[in-house]
């Protein structure tokens, strides 16, 4: 920081401006143009905490004045600084106990409000998204998750494409966290609501819709491989995808994966319940290429138990 620039003088004079006299209207909007100039100062110092501090000055301001929207945009402003200064900390590995990490949540749900009282809903599930990403770009996979389902729950209003997507990343949260049985229920809501659209309407499966239905599909084979369960112990729906991947089944109406592709699938399927390692492992290069990063960590998993 500048040390020439008084940061906690400009402040209070700022807020002495607002402060209720006798004779005088406080002038918010004035107040506000000078918080938002000192943020401007702050940043540029790299000061991001300080700035945050000014941001949700500014937004009290705009709350003052009924500027809704205002408010909102100050707080989710507020909500990335206090987050980058406390990326700075993680960064430097500085034990800070979270010393901004609760206040940028804080800001960041309080946007999502503003702009859902507005009726912003795009707006709000945007923020309510880049929350669960900070999250989870920091290791709090746990808490990313439950933000990511508030995501996905306010896109079902303005996009069911945007929807899937982000269900899929509260799914991959509940692996990060092991919980695999919590990833295949995220994953099956999925499938169930891509099902249920194609029944509705046979022209929604677009080439996008199509391959968030064939990468789900992958990771479901997958998650149900580790899960070991028995046939009995399969809900119709889990049965139907997994009886899909048997050699005595050749309905290739049912199929959702390209021909090549399905037959890696289906030949990962019966190398795991034959115990074949050297087949997997072949497997693995072969499919490689056409996995993300979390199917790729399934994938090995799934190897390594079964060579246990």
């Amino acid at each position: 920081m500048d040390r020439e620039l008084d940061v906690f003088s400009n402040y209070r004079s700022i807020t002495n401006k607002i402060k209720k006299r006798f004779l005088k209207k406080p002038n918010f909007n004035e107040a506000s143009e000078q918080f938002a100039t000192l943020t401007r100062v702050l940043k540029h110092q790299e000061c991001a905490q300080y700035a945050g501090f000014c941001c949700l000055a500014k937004a009290r301001c705009e709350n003052t004045l009924g500027n809704c929207v205002a408010e909102a945009e100050a707080l989710l402003e507020a909500a990335r600084l206090f987050f980058q200064a406390e990326k700075v900390n993680i960064d430097a590995k500085c034990a800070a106990l979270d010393e901004h990490l609760p206040e940028a949540i804080h800001c960041y749900n309080q946007a999502v409000k503003g702009y859902s009282k507005e009726g912003r809903h795009a707006q709000a599930s945007i923020v309510a998204l880049e929350l669960a990403q900070n999250l989870l770009s920091i290791g709090r996979a746990d808490e990313a998750h439950n933000h990511f389902v508030r995501a996905a729950e306010m896109q079902r209003k303005t996009s069911i494409m945007d929807s899937l997507c982000t269900l899929r990343k509260a799914a991959y949260c509940q692996f990060y966290l092991n919980n695999l049985p919590g990833a295949l229920t995220h994953l099956s809501e999925v499938m169930e609501m891509i099902s249920s659209m194609v029944a509705q309407d046979a022209n929604s499966l677009t080439y996008t819709l199509q391959s968030i239905r064939q990468s789900v599909e992958i990771t479901f084979v997958f998650i149900m491989l580790l899960l070991k369960s028995s046939p009995m112990e399969l809900s119709n729906e889990h049965s139907k995808v997994m009886e899909t991947y048997t050699w005595e089944n050749e309905e290739e109406n049912n199929r959702v994966l390209p021909e090549d592709l399905f037959l890696l699938i289906q030949s990962v399927v019966m190398a795991t319940n034959a115990k074949d390692v050297d087949t997997l492992t072949y497997l693995q290069v072969e499919l490689y290429p056409q996995l993300d990063t979390v199917q790729c960590e399934l994938f090995q998993k799934i190897i390594h138990e079964t060579n246990e």
